[in-house]
C-alpha cells in the first residue's frame, strides 16, 4: 500500500504571538517551508478566525499581550470543530510548570524560543506529518 506525503500541500499556520518581533522568528525559522502565514497580534475571536481561515496548526506563544495563550488554548479545544486542530507553544517561558499547564490546555508541542531554527521547524513539521499524512491514506 502505498503512502501519499503532504509535500504538496501548502499548509495554513496561524501565528499568535504579542507582536511583530516574535512573529518574525517564526517565520524566519520555517521560512524554508511553503507554508501559508496568518500573523495574530490582537486575540479577540480567535476562534472565529480559525474556522474562517480554516487554520491547519496554530502556534501560540503563551505570554500575550490581551491574553493568556494557556487559556486560548482551552478555549480553541472548547470549540468542537476546532477540538483536533493542532497546538504548539513557542514561548519564552519554557519551565516545567509552565509547559504542564500548556498540556493540560491542549498543546500538542511546546518548543522554547531559545530551541535552534532547524529543530524548531523539524518539531512543526513532524507534527503536520502525524496530524495530516493520516487523511491522505
Amino acid at each position: 500500500m502505498e503512502s501519499k506525503s503532504n509535500n504538496h500541500r501548502k499548509f495554513h499556520i496561524f501565528v499568535v504571538d504579542k507582536d511583530k518581533a516574535g512573529i518574525d522568528k517564526t517565520l524566519s525559522a520555517l521560512k524554508s517551508e511553503q507554508y501559508k502565514f496568518t500573523e495574530v497580534t490582537k486575540i479577540k475571536d480567535l476562534p472565529a478566525a480559525l474556522k474562517k481561515e480554516k487554520a491547519d496548526l496554530v502556534i501560540l506563544d503563551v505570554d500575550l499581550n490581551d491574553a493568556d495563550g494557556v487559556e486560548i488554548c482551552w478555549d480553541i479545544r472548547a470549540e468542537s470543530s476546532l477540538a483536533k486542530l493542532p497546538i504548539v507553544f513557542y514561548s519564552e517561558r519554557s519551565d516545567d510548570f509552565t509547559q504542564i499547564a500548556a498540556f493540560e490546555a491542549g498543546a500538542d508541542e511546546f518548543v522554547s524560543k531559545t530551541a535552534r531554527n532547524r529543530l524548531y521547524a523539524s518539531r512543526i513539521k513532524a507534527l503536520l506529518r502525524r496530524c495530516y499524512d493520516k487523511e491522505d491514506t
